[in-house]
């Protein structure tokens, strides 16, 4: 049946007295000022210090005072076409790295306004949380040079592709195979079947060019376990799937869908 119950009269009287242009603000105001602790001092621990709380208003009033960043920060999306969602945080993130390339906003400023404020940054914040510390950290001082700087200015954007259908985070369970191939030194990276497909990794659905992938290393027959690949999975020209690749976008969620997770499998690539 239907419930046909009227709202709670202190949510309506709520809703009665604050204007739709006024309402986060003044809620915000009235709920700051009614605390029992020191608010000023909870958003220094939270943003990690005095400083980075200073960069991270500078960077606010920024966004505000910019005429399409502004428009973009009061947007409401959790009732928008997700599609819509990730063309908006595709635009934000061209339109700063524009200003960043003309020299009128520095990187820090640039990295702020992307990651820490406002609008979701989607696979945007796992290419930087997850894959740029992971090729950082787990390479060669080769590897680090030809592969960071990429990564850094977002030439590539990648995620971390583990999770797997039939395995969910159980790392030990993945069958996702990378064999080592002595002739022709490569990896051969393949999905054996449909329960080892990539399954929800997030930025992997529309964004991402490259992955960091965790595979079961065979190298002579013997299974030396689950290991990390970077590997390419798109195209740097067209963005298209590169050959002997399947990978889509796994659709809305109830939540976060500003981030396109996503699906992926190898046919002996």
């Amino acid at each position: 049946a239907t419930s046909t119950r009227a709202p709670p009269q202190d949510l309506l009287s709520v809703e009665s007295k604050v204007s739709p242009n006024q309402g986060k603000a003044s809620l915000h105001q009235k709920e700051r000022a009614g605390a029992s602790f020191d608010v000023e001092k909870l958003s220094v621990l939270l943003m990690g210090g005095a400083t980075n709380q200073e960069r991270k208003r500078q960077a606010v009033a920024f966004a505000e005072a910019d005429p399409i960043l502004s428009q973009m920060q009061r947007s409401a999306h959790y009732s928008t076409d997700r599609r819509d969602i990730i063309k908006t945080l595709l635009k934000r993130l061209h339109h700063i790295k524009h200003l960043e390339d003309q020299g009128a906003i520095s990187l820090e400023l640039s990295n702020i306004l992307i990651f820490d404020i406002g609008f979701e940054s989607g696979g945007l914040g796992l290419h930087a949380g997850v894959f740029v510390p992971t090729i950082k950290n787990m390479t060669s001082k080769e590897q680090y040079d030809a592969w960071v700087p990429h990564a850094m200015n977002l030439h590539w954007i990648g995620c971390y592709a583990q999770t797997e259908l039939s395995h969910g985070s159980n790392v030990r369970g993945l069958q996702t195979t990378a064999t080592f191939l002595p002739e022709a030194d490569e990896f051969e990276i393949h999905t054996p079947f449909v329960g080892a497909v990539k399954w929800w990794p997030g930025g992997l659905g529309v964004l991402s060019t490259h992955c960091v992938l965790y595979a079961r290393l065979l190298v002579g027959g013997t299974d030396y376990g689950i290991h990390n690949f970077l590997v390419q999975i798109r195209s740097l020209e067209d963005h298209s799937p590169l050959p002997g690749i399947t990978i889509g976008d796994i659709g809305p969620k109830f939540g976060t869908n500003a981030n396109d997770n996503g699906y992926l499998s190898f046919n002996r690539v």
